[in-house]
């Protein structure tokens, strides 16, 4: 029991966020994106957002808190291929966010 309490406190030293990478960081760029949008959306301006990009809100967490249904809608819009869209359509009605875009980072 204590090599295993060695070993596992070994992982632990590790293993923290400082030396953990991913490929293109797309979960720090997916969450800047997601805060951006509910700092400056409620949730009616999440919906209508959501129909101007062809999502049907009900099919979006619609009984969720707006930071998760904000998160689902994100998460959606990446898992279709549709992030340029999204940012694109953010950028139209919020153009002074500083809203990632291709030069800068790449979501999709």
């Amino acid at each position: 029991m204590q090599r295993l309490d060695e070993e596992l406190s070994k992982v632990r030293k590790e293993v923290k966020p400082e030396n953990l990478e991913t490929d293109t960081g797309q979960l720090r760029k997916r969450y800047r994106l997601h805060e951006r949008i509910v700092q400056h959306f409620n949730t009616d301006e999440l919906q209508a957002l959501m129909y101007s990009v062809g999502v049907n809100p009900e099919n979006i967490a619609p009984f969720d808190p707006l930071p998760n249904r904000a998160l689902e809608f994100v998460l959606h819009m990446q898992r279709h291929g549709k992030t340029k869209q999204l940012i694109t359509r953010l950028s139209d009605l919020r153009p002074l966010v500083d809203w990632p875009d291709d030069d800068k980072e790449s979501l999709t």
